[in-house]
């Protein structure tokens, strides 16, 4: 068997697997569309994502940048390139990392691609709501307005409606502590 069949073996082998399968499906209710149309037609790079995922979703986020930074490689349209600025913005959100939160999160918005987002998975959200946690209320106002400004951007459907709910109840809780 030489390299390419052995590679081709592998891949489908971790394509079949019922705990690839099982964390597809995990990833896919917390992320949506972002993540389930991300590399749809690349197969690797879709092994890559969500190996990547499992290692944040298991808080191991240093070790998911290296695997973000591989799917570089794999981006070939403007939905890709957001999607993998997403997750690594997100990861960089998750580690407190405000700076490359905001230049992967702003270089998601260049794609122009018009995404969905769960509540808790908004970019920008957890570092408002942490923020607000913590009694940093204008830090939160920043952060919320920020998420808010990538809904005003978009289409609003049912699910971007109620994350610009959420979020505007949250300012207005905000604005009640700074009294």
């Amino acid at each position: 068997m030489d390299v390419n069949e052995f590679y081709y073996l592998l891949k489908e082998q971790a394509l079949e697997n019922e705990n690839y399968k099982q964390w597809r499906v995990i990833h896919g209710r917390a992320f949506g569309d972002v993540f389930l149309c991300a590399f749809e037609e690349n197969d690797e790079a879709q092994i890559h994502l969500t190996a990547a995922l499992i290692k944040i979703s298991q808080r191991r986020f240093n070790e998911a940048l290296p695997q973000l930074e591989l799917l570089k490689n794999f981006c070939f349209n403007n939905f890709d390139t957001a999607a993998l600025n997403y997750f690594t913005g997100l990861n960089y959100e998750f580690l407190g990392n405000e700076e490359k939160m905001t230049e992967f999160y702003e270089k998601m918005q260049e794609c122009d691609v018009d995404f969905s987002f769960n509540t808790a998975f908004h970019p920008y959200y957890r570092t408002a709501k942490l923020a607000q946690k913590g009694g940093e209320y204008y830090k939160a106002l920043f952060y919320y307005n920020k998420a808010l400004a990538i809904i005003d951007d978009t289409e609003l459907d049912d699910k971007k409606s109620k994350v610009l709910t959420q979020i505007n109840q949250d300012i207005l809780n905000v604005n009640e502590m700074i009294k």
